[in-house]
């Protein structure tokens, strides 16, 4: 009998420990050893270049998460280094995007005209996180 209380509470322990500590680990940093992703984004009607640069060890957990699922999602390391237009049009913005994990490091540049849909939820989640920091 006394041994299923310790089988119980041991259980219990486990669970809290997880719970606590668990979800200070964001999940698809781990599996994807995500480091940081660098955006730069020049022309546009000022030509005044913004660089910004999110690393996951400076994210909270929800956060580190959401960009890890973005850069997977964008399937970001089987883009080529350049996606161009034919024509570039005056006063659009041109991006330039960074990812570096344990593996590799990868750069993708970018006309906001051409922009594909994959990869648009990453850039606006590196903005946004980059204009609080």
């Amino acid at each position: 009998m006394s041994l299923n209380i310790f089988h119980r509470i041991g259980a219990v322990t486990l669970g809290i420990f997880l719970i606590t500590f668990g979800s200070f680990i964001p999940t698809g940093a781990m599996e994807n050893k995500l480091i940081k992703v660098s955006l730069e984004r020049s022309g546009g009607f000022t030509g005044i270049p913004l660089t910004t640069v999110v690393e996951v060890v400076n994210l909270p957990p929800p956060e580190a998460e959401q960009l890890c699922q973005l850069v997977e999602a964008a399937d970001f390391f089987n883009y080529p280094a350049l996606i161009t237009a034919g024509n570039s049009l005056p006063d659009r913005f041109q991006y330039q995007i960074v990812v570096e994990n344990d593996h590799q490091k990868h750069s993708v540049t970018v006309g906001e005209a051409v922009v594909p849909n994959k990869l648009r939820p990453l850039i606006d989640f590196v903005m946004k996180v980059g204009r609080r920091q």
